[in-house]
């Protein structure tokens, strides 16, 4: 087992590989979780980005999992236990881990609701503070078995979170544990939130973004195998496909893909690699094009 320095060596490493902006020096020597985190990204491990963990789902009809097995790429397994979760909790899952970036593992931060709203570029509405608090209860106890074929498996809560809430301030107190730096080892991406932002409420196209930011150059996949990924209710493949077709025209609307084609029930798309990605596909012998 790797000891919490040789973790963050590695993922400093894989950081390196993946930034989508070059790094503000001044910020390293104070960015201890994650050095070289930009202020408009996101960041999340890729067994979180490739399977049903965060559905494509409105959130309508949640339900209880105990040990559940989740639809996900072939060299993941996950089990979950807890309420059904989908894009939403995995903005507000991004957006906690975003403040606390700063910090190292297990040392102590902090949040009000109205910070995470302004981050999340939502309204500040009665309806809108319940909405995270809600959320917020659901990751708390979410509960996780993550393993990557060939490496350990991550087991615990999928925030990782203790701590307090002053209710007269509404400021939450947390840490989050050193444990929760395995999900990361295998390897994670860097989401644009501007783009997470336009796509609010659009949870197809917010997994589809995902997905493919987990990917350098995403390959080409069957409709069948992204409605089971993406956890959709929808039941009829003609239908989703649809629904499908219009989440990847909003994916190209704002400049995240520039194509995509189906060929037969095969989807492809194209979209422009970052520089990073362009070294990582290169290191592989992997043409771009």
């Amino acid at each position: 087992m790797k000891n919490l320095q040789e973790r963050m060596d590695l993922l400093k490493e894989k950081m390196d590989e993946r930034v989508e902006v070059e790094p503000d020096k001044s910020l390293e020597p104070q960015q201890q979780f994650f050095p070289g985190w930009e202020p408009e990204t996101r960041a999340a491990p890729n067994a979180m980005l490739r399977g049903a963990l965060f559905s494509a789902t409105q959130g309508k009809n949640r339900r209880m999992c105990e040990r559940e097995v989740v639809a996900t790429m072939d060299n993941y397994e996950i089990r979950y236990t807890g309420i059904s979760l989908n894009q939403a909790d995995l903005n507000l899952w991004e957006t906690i881990m975003h403040i606390a970036r700063n910090n190292a593992a297990g040392e102590e931060s902090t949040f009000s609701i109205y910070e995470i709203l302004k981050h999340m570029g939502r309204g500040h509405s009665v309806r809108d503070y319940e909405s995270i608090k809600n959320s917020l209860a659901r990751l708390r106890s979410a509960d996780v078995e993550i393993s990557e074929k060939g490496a350990s498996t991550y087991f615990g809560p999928l925030c990782g979170i203790t701590g307090e809430l002053d209710k007269k301030t509404d400021t939450y107190k947390f840490r989050f544990s050193e444990g929760l730096i395995c999900l990361f080892d295998s390897g994670w991406s860097k989401l644009d939130y501007q783009h997470r932002k336009t796509l609010k409420d659009k949870p197809l196209a917010l997994w589809l973004h995902g997905l493919f930011c987990s990917h350098a150059k995403p390959y080409p996949i069957k409709v069948e195998t992204i409605h089971a990924l993406c956890g959709s209710e929808v039941k009829n493949i003609k239908s989703f496909k649809q629904s499908l077709k219009k989440a990847l025209n909003e994916l190209v609307s704002i400049g995240y893909l520039k194509s995509f084609e189906f060929k037969g029930n095969l989807l492809e798309v194209k979209k422009t690699p970052s520089k990073s990605q362009l070294k990582h596909l290169k290191k592989r012998g992997i043409n771009a094009k």
